[in-house]
């Protein structure tokens, strides 16, 4: 974890550490799993006969993790991370759709004490961590989308919050 002492900008994915396997996992490290061992519902009539079973590989995949404490809210994370540099996507604009090359995850948490809203003014910034996840659109990602492969890259691609137009 960094704490923010000044402006200046931080590189992307520097603050905790990738790690080669779950063993290996210490104290400000993380390490990728594979998406098949994870259990999801089966079926469009999950509610019914309550089946999971075990996901198919992830479609995009962790890049890189930062953890910051900051004297107010980060909302826009992208002002104090300098992003890697990747090589584009190999894209046609008989593509029909756009899709940025990460997709930035910046979960906010406050780290002061709520204000009470009935008796003064509420407190809405204040130190907080930001727990930031980068996520790499692979080609496979990218292609998988264009052909619609499976119901998890045609809901990506449709994804404007995420970035992806389509």
């Amino acid at each position: 974890m960094v704490e923010e002492k000044s402006d200046a900008m931080i590189p992307a994915c520097t603050t905790v550490h990738r790690v080669p396997t779950i063993d290996d996992l210490a104290p400000e490290t993380w390490t990728a799993i594979s998406g098949t061992q994870f259990s999801v519902r089966q079926g469009p009539d999950y509610a019914k006969n309550k089946l999971k079973g075990l996901s198919e590989e992830s479609i995009i995949s962790v890049y890189g993790v930062d953890v910051f404490k900051t004297k107010k809210k980060a909302t826009n994370i992208l002002e104090k991370v300098i992003m890697p540099s990747l090589p584009p996507l190999k894209t046609s604009p008989e593509d029909g759709f756009y899709c940025p090359r990460m997709i930035v995850l910046n979960i906010m948490l406050p780290n002061y004490a709520p204000s009470n809203p009935l008796w003064g003014t509420a407190k809405e910034d204040g130190e907080s961590f930001s727990f930031v996840v980068y996520y790499e659109i692979t080609q496979e990602a990218y292609d998988g989308m264009k052909k619609e492969l499976s119901p998890a890259h045609k809901l990506l691609k449709v994804s404007p919050d995420l970035g992806c137009t389509g």
